[in-house]
């Protein structure tokens, strides 16, 4: 289903602010329990792996049956499964957090990972469009001019964070990697504070934050700087590479 089909789902339909936005990608990245009253919205290239099979080990779902991660975030529950009854009452009762990334480290981890190593058919398309940004070369450097031209909006990869986040009506709760282990304790404490935690640490690990400085010269400093200076303002991070 198209993006602008979405709009037409309860949830959607009666929130008109969120029409202009790609609907359906950011729907996938939702994950709802209302067995465990819970909303968490992932955001691509921020831990939402581990978080994510956390979640699922600390809080068996009956609707989940799978045991891969990959497939375990399909069967959650997504706003645009929700009833117009769902719709009008239960985002207000879900406790409803996130987990957010440095910007720079994230743009680069999409980078790494989803470009410059995986090259799934998926994130194929996208190389001709950047090797065009730089001589043919398919470098981090075009792959920020990409970004610059409107590709931010292409893939939740590297999506602005706050505009995934804008799918929610609020974020009671916002952890960060670099903190993750703190944050998603306070998570799963606020789900139910009789849960003896496990983390279970999952998903594919680039390193980009230690990377930085490899990558990073000042054109794509000041394009990241532009392209996410929301994510910079509204999430609390420094513009220190």
């Amino acid at each position: 289903m198209k993006s602008r089909l979405y709009r037409y789902r309860p949830y959607y339909l009666l929130r008109p602010r969120l029409w202009q936005e790609p609907i359906k990608p950011i729907d996938l990245r939702t994950a709802l329990s209302v067995e465990w009253g819970y909303s968490y919205i992932r955001i691509p290239k921020a831990a939402n792996s581990t978080i994510m099979r956390t979640l699922h080990q600390n809080f068996p779902e009956s609707r989940i049956t799978a045991q891969r991660v990959g497939d375990i975030k399909k069967q959650y529950l997504h706003y645009s499964d929700l009833t117009l009854k769902q719709a009008l009452s239960l985002p207000r009762r879900l406790f409803t957090f996130t987990v957010v990334r440095n910007p720079y480290s994230r743009v680069l981890s999409a980078y790494l990972n989803k470009i410059a190593e995986d090259r799934m058919p998926e994130h194929k398309k996208h190389s001709a469009q950047i090797e065009g940004y730089d001589d043919g070369q398919l470098s981090f450097r075009g792959f920020c001019r990409y970004l610059a031209e409107g590709g931010e909006r292409d893939n939740p990869h590297w999506m602005r964070q706050t505009r995934i986040l804008g799918i929610a009506d609020r974020i009671d709760y916002l952890g960060k990697v670099e903190t993750l282990d703190d944050d998603l304790a306070a998570i799963v404490r606020r789900i139910s504070p009789t849960v003896d935690l496990t983390i279970e640490r999952k998903g594919q690990q680039t390193n980009a934050s230690e990377k930085l400085q490899a990558y990073y010269d000042a054109e794509c400093r000041h394009i990241v700087e532009r392209v996410y200076a929301r994510d910079f303002q509204e999430l609390g991070y420094s513009k220190e590479l």
